[in-house]
C-alpha cells in the first residue's frame, strides 16, 4: 500500500522563535512546512503553489486583525485556515471562527501532537464544508432530475466522482451521454450506481432548441452550439411521453474555449427557472472541476515529462525566483551530486550553502551576492558531502527578464572532479615532460608550420651557445646556426618534413654563437593534424663533434692496423731472405779464396742487407709488432748516446741543445728503439729547418691530470716522464699535423722520404705505452712531446752488457726446425762450423719424427715461432713432454703469435730476432746451452 503524501502546511508568522516551534511541533514526514514573514508573501505563494493549510497569525507587518482573516479568505476560499496567534480572546475566536477559519489556537496552550491533530481536523472540517456546499447545490434540483455527462474521451476520474455522486444524491434517476459531432461513435450512458448501457441507432444533427449556453465567449457560440448532437429520440412526442419527460436542458462544459463535454437534464414536468438555476450551478461547479483537473493532468504531465527528461542527465538544472530568493526547480542529479534531497533545497533556498566547502564557503558568499545583483555566476568550487567526501563543482547562471528586470535565474551546476583531477594528472603530465625537455641532453627544438622557431631548451643554449631569446622567432635559412654551405641540402630537407617524411634526419655541421663549427645528429619529426595536414616539426639535435672525431681517430687506427699487419707480414718473408743475404756475406768474407775485389762487393752486400733490415725494423715498429725488449733505464742516459750521433747528422748550421732533468722518473722502454724514436724526430726537425735553426731536447717529470685525460681518451692520468724535441722550423698546417702520423704520408719531395718516419715514432711510443702530442704553428716551429709512464721500481736500469766480440763455439746437439729451406739450411751452416751437430726439420711435425728417430740425445731445439701445420710454441711442448730438460731457442722475423704478450717478449723465452747475424746466433746458441733448463730452474 503506497504512503499517503504529506500534508503541505504554510505557516504566516514573523516571529523566528514561533517558527521554530512550530517547525519542531511539524518536524514529521507527515507534513511539509514552509514559512513566509508577510501576508502579501502568503498571498503569491498560494497563487503559485498549493498548500493543504495555513497557520496565520492575525498580527503581521503588513497586515493586523481579523482583516488579515479576511483577506486570505477572499483571495483563496478553498484553502483550510488554522488562526495561531498570541491572543487567548474568546470573542476573537468566535468571530474567526465565523469569518472561515476552521479553528483557533493560541501560541504556547497546546502540545505538538495537538497541532497537528489541529491541522488535519481543518482540513477535514474544510472539505466537510465543501461537500455540504455541493450537496446544498443539487438538492435544489428536483429529485426525479437525471443528470448526463459526456467528453471527448475517456471521463475523467474527478468528473466520474461527481456524476456518480450526483447520480446517487438525485435518487436512481438516468442519465444520457451526449457526443461530440462523430456520431460514429458508439454513446456510453452514466446511469445510477454508476453503470452503463449503450443506445443503437442513426444520429442526426437536430435542431438546438431551448439549449442554454454558457461559459462560452459570445463569438465562438454559433459554433460550439452547431457541433452539439443529441439522440434524435429526445425530439421525439411519442418517446418523450412514452417516457414521462416533459423537460429538457443542457449545458455545454468548455474549457478555454474549447468544447469538452456536455451536461444534460430531463424533467418529468416543466423545469422552474430555480431548478435550471441550481443545475447551472453544478454545471459550472463541475466546469470549474473539469478545468482544475485538466490543468493538473497537463502540469502533472509536464512535470513528468521534464523528471523523465532530467532524469537522465548528470548536470543539474535549477531555476531561482529572484524576486523570492526562493527554489522553482532543481533536477534529480542535485542529490547524488550534494549528497541532500531536492526537497530541502526546495524547502529552505541556502541549504545548499551548508554543502559548500569551509575553504570557499567566504567566496561562494560573494558569488550569491553578485548573481542577484547582475543575475550572473560562472564559478568552481568544492561540496563536501555529508559523509565527508568532496566533489569539485561548476556553476553557471544567467538571467530571466521581464520589463527589464531580474524576475528569474536559471543555470546549470556540473560535477567537474574527474575533469579537475584529468587536469590535474594532465598538468602533472606537462610539468614532468616540461623538466624532462628542461634537463634532457639533447637539443629540444620546436618550429611551427612555417618552420619558425617556438621553443630552444637550455640544452640547445648550451650546444650553439645562443639563449632562448636570441632564438625564438628565427626561421629558414637558419643563418644563425646553420653554415652557408648547408643552406641548399637545409631547403631539400625541410621540403621532406613538409611533406611528412618521418626518416628526413642529416648529419651536417652547424655553427656555434662564438664562430665554431661542430657536428650535430638531426632527429627531424614533422607533427601532423588529425587529416595529415602539416603542423609543425620537433628536432632532437645531438653535438657528435668529439664522436665523429673519435670516429676519425678509429678509422686511422683501424686503417694503420691493416697497414700494420702488412707490414709485419712483408717483414717476416724479408727478414728470412735477408737472414739469408747477411749470413751468406759472412761465409764469404771467411772465404780466403776470394780476391780484394770481391771482398769489396761482399762488403757493399752486407751495408746493403744491413740498410733493409734497419728498414725492417722501421716497418715492425710502425705497426706496433716489433718485439721489444723493455728495461729499467733513465731516459736520459738514452738521450745523451744518441746526441752523440745527432751532431754529424743534423749538420752544422743546426744549433743542437740539451735540457735534461737531474732527477728524471725512471721507465720501461726498449733503449734502441726509444734512440730510433729521437733520432727520427731529430731527422724530421732537420728537414724543417732548410736554412738552420735551433733543436732543443728537453727532459722532465710531469703529472697528468684527470681534466686532460678526459680531452685524450686514450691517455690515463697519472705521472709521466716528458721527452720534447722543439726545432724553430717551418711548422706544419692544420691539414698536415691531420695526417702526419699515417703511414707513407710525406711532404718532402719524391725519393726523399719514406713517409714512415713520423709512424714508427707513433707506434713505437704507443707500444711502450706511452702517447705523442704535436704544436706546430707555421713559420714558427714545431715541438714534438713523447709521454711514457713512469715505473715505480728501478733495480735494473742499467744497459745490457755487451756480447763477447768472438762467438763461442760448442759440440752439442742441435735440431733445426724451418719452413724457409734457404734460412734453415744456412742456420745449419753457422751452427756446424760453429762445432754443433746439426739435425733439421722442415716443421713441426717432421721435428718430431726427426726427434724419435735419432738415436743419441739432444740439448737445444732452435725453431722458427710461425710454421704450417705446427707452430713453434707447440712443438716445444710436445718435445719437452718426451725430454723435460730439452731448451729452445725461437727465432722469427714475424711476432704475431702466442709466443708473445701485447708485443712485448715475456721475460723468461729465449728468442733471436730476425735477421740475425752469424756472430750473434752462435752466441744466442751459446748462451741458451749454458743457462739451467726449465727444470734445473724449478728445482
Amino acid at each position: 500500500m503506497s504512503e499517503e503524501p504529506p500534508i503541505r502546511v504554510l505557516l504566516v508568522e514573523d516571529s523566528p522563535t514561533d517558527v521554530l516551534l512550530a517547525e519542531e511541533a511539524l518536524a514529521s514526514k507527515r507534513f511539509r512546512m514552509q514559512s513566509t514573514e508577510r501576508l502579501g508573501d502568503a498571498l503569491k505563494l498560494l497563487s503559485t503553489r498549493e498548500y493543504d493549510v495555513v497557520l496565520l497569525d492575525l498580527g503581521l507587518p503588513d497586515s493586523q486583525g481579523l482583516g488579515t482573516l479576511r483577506t486570505l479568505r477572499r483571495d483563496h476560499p478553498d484553502i483550510a485556515i488554522v488562526v495561531l496567534t498570541g491572543r487567548d480572546d474568546e470573542e476573537l475566536a468566535l468571530q474567526a471562527l465565523k469569518e472561515g477559519a476552521q479553528d483557533y489556537l493560541v501560541k504556547g496552550q497546546k502540545e505538538n501532537e495537538a497541532l497537528g491533530r489541529a491541522i488535519r481536523y481543518a482540513i477535514e472540517r474544510r472539505e466537510a464544508e465543501e461537500a455540504r456546499q455541493e450537496r446544498a447545490a443539487i438538492s435544489s434540483v428536483n429529485a426525479d432530475v437525471g443528470l448526463a455527462f459526456t467528453t471527448g474521451g475517456a471521463l475523467p476520474d474527478m468528473l466520474q466522482r461527481c456524476a456518480d455522486s450526483m447520480v446517487r444524491n438525485l435518487g436512481g434517476a438516468f442519465a444520457r451521454i451526449w457526443t461530440l459531432n462523430r456520431p460514429e461513435n458508439v454513446l456510453e450512458l452514466v446511469a445510477s450506481a454508476g453503470m452503463y448501457t449503450h443506445i443503437d441507432g442513426p444520429h442526426a444533427r437536430v435542431p438546438v432548441g431551448k439549449y442554454k449556453i454558457g461559459l462560452i465567449a459570445e463569438e465562438r457560440k454559433p459554433h460550439l452550439t452547431n457541433n452539439v448532437a443529441v439522440d434524435p429520440r429526445i425530439s421525439d412526442p411519442e418517446w418523450a411521453k412514452r417516457e414521462g419527460m416533459v423537460a429538457f436542458a443542457g449545458y455545454p462544459l468548455v474549457l478555454e474555449d474549447r468544447l469538452v463535454g456536455v451536461m444534460g437534464m430531463f424533467a418529468r414536468r416543466p423545469l422552474s427557472d430555480t431548478t435550471i438555476e441550481a443545475m447551472a450551478s453544478v454545471a459550472n461547479q463541475i466546469a470549474l472541476g473539469i478545468e482544475r483537473k485538466l490543468k493538473e493532468e497537463a502540469l502533472s504531465a509536464s512535470e513528468a515529462l521534464l523528471t523523465e527528461l532530467t532524469a537522465h542527465v548528470h548536470q543539474v538544472l535549477w531555476v531561482i525566483d529572484a524576486r523570492e530568493s526562493k527554489v522553482l526547480y532543481v533536477s534529480p542529479a542535485y542529490e547524488p551530486m550534494w549528497g541532500r534531497s531536492c526537497q530541502s533545497l526546495i524547502d529552505n533556498p541556502r541549504s545548499y550553502m551548508e554543502g559548500i566547502h569551509p575553504l570557499d564557503y567566504d567566496m561562494m558568499l560573494r558569488a550569491n551576492a553578485d548573481m542577484f545583483r547582475t543575475g550572473y555566476i560562472d564559478v568552481e568550487t568544492r561540496v563536501q558531502r555529508p559523509e565527508g567526501s568532496v566533489r569539485w563543482v561548476w556553476i553557471r547562471g544567467y538571467p530571466v527578464l521581464e520589463q527589464g528586470q531580474i524576475v528569474r535565474l536559471v543555470g546549470v551546476i556540473e560535477d567537474i572532479t574527474e575533469k579537475r583531477q584529468l587536469a590535474s594528472e594532465r598538468d602533472a603530465l606537462l610539468a614532468r615532460l616540461q623538466l624532462h625537455i628542461e634537463r634532457l641532453p639533447l637539443a629540444y627544438i620546436l618550429m611551427d608550420a612555417e618552420f619558425h622557431i617556438i621553443d630552444w631548451n637550455p640544452c640547445a643554449e648550451r650546444i650553439f651557445g645562443f639563449s632562448k631569446d636570441e632564438i625564438l622567432g628565427n626561421g629558414p635559412p637558419f643563418e644563425k646556426f646553420v653554415p652557408p654551405s648547408f643552406q641548399q641540402s637545409g631547403e631539400e630537407l625541410l621540403t621532406r618534413i613538409r611533406s611528412g617524411d618521418m626518416q628526413a634526419h642529416s648529419t651536417n655541421d652547424n655553427l656555434t654563437k662564438d664562430g665554431r663549427t661542430i657536428a650535430c645528429d638531426w632527429f627531424n619529426t614533422p607533427l601532423l593534424d588529425d587529416n595529415g595536414n602539416f603542423t609543425g616539426l620537433l628536432c632532437l639535435a645531438q653535438d657528435v663533434t668529439a664522436r665523429k672525431a673519435m670516429e676519425s681517430q678509429l678509422q686511422q687506427a683501424q686503417k694503420m692496423e691493416v697497414v700494420g699487419h702488412l707490414a709485419g707480414g712483408v717483414a717476416h718473408d724479408f727478414n728470412n731472405l735477408l737472414a739469408v743475404i747477411l749470413g751468406c756475406c759472412q761465409f764469404l768474407e771467411n772465404d780466403a779464396t776470394l780476391t780484394a775485389d770481391s771482398h769489396e762487393l761482399v762488403e757493399e752486400i752486407y751495408k746493403a742487407g744491413t740498410r733493409a733490415a734497419a728498414l725492417t725494423k722501421q716497418l715492425l715498429a710502425f705497426s706496433r709488432r716489433q718485439i721489444l725488449q723493455p728495461k729499467l733505464l733513465n731516459l736520459n742516459e738514452v738521450v745523451t748516446e744518441t746526441v752523440v750521433m745527432l751532431d754529424r747528422l743534423i749538420g752544422e748550421d743546426i744549433e743542437l741543445k740539451t735540457n735534461l732533468y737531474a732527477r728524471l722518473w725512471p721507465v720501461k722502454v726498449d733503449a734502441g728503439q726509444m734512440n730510433q724514436v729521437i733520432m727520427n724526430l731529430a731527422v724530421n726537425a732537420r728537414d724543417a729547418m732548410r736554412e738552420g735553426g735551433t733543436l732543443i731536447i728537453q727532459t722532465t717529470n710531469t703529472e697528468l691530470d684527470e681534466s686532460y685525460a678526459q680531452c685524450h681518451p686514450q691517455v690515463k692520468a697519472g705521472p709521466y716522464v716528458s721527452l720534447a724535441i722543439t726545432d724553430t722550423g717551418c711548422g706544419m698546417d692544420e691539414q698536415t699535423k691531420a695526417r702526419m702520423f699515417e703511414p707513407f704520408f710525406t711532404t718532402k719531395e719524391t725519393g726523399k722520404g719514406t713517409g714512415l718516419g713520423l709512424a714508427t715514432v707513433f707506434g713505437i711510443v704507443k707500444q711502450s705505452g706511452g702517447h705523442v702530442t704535436v704544436y706546430s704553428e707555421i713559420g714558427k716551429g714545431t715541438t714534438f712531446r713523447v709521454y711514457l709512464p713512469k715505473e715505480e721500481t728501478a733495480t735494473d736500469a742499467g744497459r745490457e752488457k755487451k756480447s763477447p766480440p768472438a762467438p763461442p763455439r760448442g759440440t752439442e746437439t742441435v735440431l733445426v726446425v724451418e719452413d724457409e729451406k734457404m734460412m734453415r739450411n744456412l742456420a745449419c751452416r753457422t751452427l756446424q762450423s760453429q762445432g754443433y751437430m746439426v739435425l733439421s726439420a722442415r716443421d713441426g711435425e717432421n721435428a718430431i719424427e726427426v726427434y724419435k728417430l735419432h738415436t743419441g740425445s739432444i740439448q737445444l731445439v732452435l725453431t722458427d715461432v710461425v710454421m704450417p701445420k705446427m707452430g713453434g710454441r707447440q712443438l716445444y711442448d710436445q718435445l719437452r713432454a718426451l725430454q723435460p730438460d730439452l731448451k729452445v731457442l725461437f727465432m722469427s722475423g714475424y711476432t704475431d703469435d702466442a709466443v708473445l704478450r701485447h708485443g712485448v717478449l715475456e721475460a723468461e723465452t729465449n728468442f733471436i730476432e730476425k735477421p740475425f747475424t752469424y756472430a750473434a746466433l752462435a752466441s744466442a746458441v751459446r748462451k741458451v746451452l749454458d743457462s739451467p733448463s726449465l727444470t734445473e730452474q724449478a728445482s
